[in-house]
């Protein structure tokens, strides 16, 4: 750049823009005149402007029908700054930051392209072949829970879901049908066979007869497997805990729960939860899942007092109630579970036990594992457990 004034000559000066960034900046000289005198030349105003960056696109893919949020990460985006997705503009673009988009997509053709931002200085950035407009398909079918156990004659309710090839949620037309007893409603509301066992099925049908996905029931107690994971529960939840007080705080009546399905606690109700792979998984199956609190409950038959082991492992903070006394807390943050991170020593005492859980979660993964095991690991015989409360024993006869 060029300074000076009227009784100096002019000079030049060579700038580099690196270290200056974006906007508008004041500019002066500083250097001496041919008498030696110091010179402070009048400031001049330069305005630095550099092309926006796009570093990603989240997620990378909508369908053909528009209207999917998606988030643009990246640096420089400026206000009212243009979106387009595989040459479409986006219906609605929201600038959360200078490097952060918030866009809503619009319709557009079956095919990959480029994801480009031009801000209203004019000057652009692309990611070329970043995005997807798809035509969605059933890829898979879930019905939750995937197993339940449900007293004899009483009803519990399933749903279906459905993914896309990408894992999104899509609309399809199945419908309910049951194997081996009981009844379904269009709804999937499922009442159970009045003769107990384990020889149930729900099933979600294709319209054209074909199962799209099963899942199983037994109809009264069942047995707690041999390798004893305790995969089925009553949840309740998810109760806000914005200042990490909620696993300290009773938020239940939690020495006295008999809980049973369907039960109202202010604005949720406790519901069958199935865990896949050994592990309950609460920030999959409930809202809000960050910086919030839920229970857990089983009940446990022993024909005889029993002396066992309790191994668990929880993400994150965990207490336990057997029979309405606490037997186990543990307040703490963690970002992975293990299984085996604590073992306690119960007794389980002849008829039905109650089994409490109450875990904590900040962010990120959230739920527990456990099993009930003999003392010394080995497995357990004659345990069974039921999700509702059991029916009261009968007086003895006078």
């Amino acid at each position: 750049m060029k300074c000076g004034s009227a009784d100096t000559a002019p000079f030049t000066v060579s700038l580099p823009l690196a270290g200056l960034g974006r906007g508008t900046h004041d500019l002066w000289a500083v250097g001496y005149d041919a008498n030696g005198s110091q010179y402070i030349s009048p400031s001049s105003t330069l305005d630095v402007l550099a092309p926006p960056d796009i570093f990603r696109i989240t997620p990378a893919q909508a369908v053909t029908a528009g209207g999917s949020v998606l988030r643009i990460a990246g640096s420089g985006f400026q206000p009212d700054c243009a979106v387009r997705l595989n040459s479409v503009p986006a219906r609605a673009v929201i600038l959360l930051s200078p490097n952060l988009l918030e866009v809503v997509s619009a319709a557009g053709p079956v095919g990959r392209g480029a994801v480009e931002v031009v801000n209203p200085d004019t000057l652009s950035a692309t990611l070329d072949n970043a995005f997807d407009y798809y035509l969605p398909r059933a890829a898979s079918v879930k019905i939750i829970p995937a197993h339940d156990v449900i007293p004899a004659g009483q009803a519990a309710q399933f749903t279906m879901r459905t993914l896309d090839q990408f894992g999104n949620p899509i609309d399809t037309k199945l419908s309910w049908d049951v194997l081996g007893g009981g009844s379904v409603t269009d709804s999937g509301l499922y009442t159970a066979a009045t003769p107990p066992g384990s020889a149930y099925l729900i099933r979600a049908l294709t319209p054209e007869g074909r199962e799209a996905a099963r899942a199983t029931i037994t109809v009264g107690p069942e047995a707690l497997p041999g390798n004893g994971w305790l995969r089925q529960w009553l949840v309740l939840g998810a109760f806000p805990d914005p200042d990490y007080t909620g696993l300290a705080t009773p938020l239940i009546e939690e020495p006295t729960l008999e809980p049973s399905r369907g039960e109202q606690v202010e604005t949720l109700q406790w519901s069958s939860l199935s865990a896949e792979k050994n592990f309950v998984n609460l920030a999959a199956s409930l809202t809000p899942n960050t910086n919030a609190v839920a229970y857990a409950h089983v009940y446990l038959y022993a024909p005889a007092t029993t002396a066992c082991s309790l191994v668990f492992g929880a993400n994150d903070g965990i207490r336990i109630w057997l029979n309405g006394e606490p037997i186990f807390q543990q307040r703490v943050r963690r970002t992975a579970v293990n299984p085996d991170q604590n073992t306690v020593g119960i007794t389980l005492h002849a008829g039905w036990n109650r089994l409490l859980v109450k875990v904590d979660q900040e962010s990120g993964s959230w739920g527990f594992f456990m099993r009930l095991l003999a003392k010394g690991g080995k497995p357990l015989s004659d345990i069974t457990y039921m999700l509702d409360k059991p029916p009261a024993a009968p007086e003895p006869a006078p």
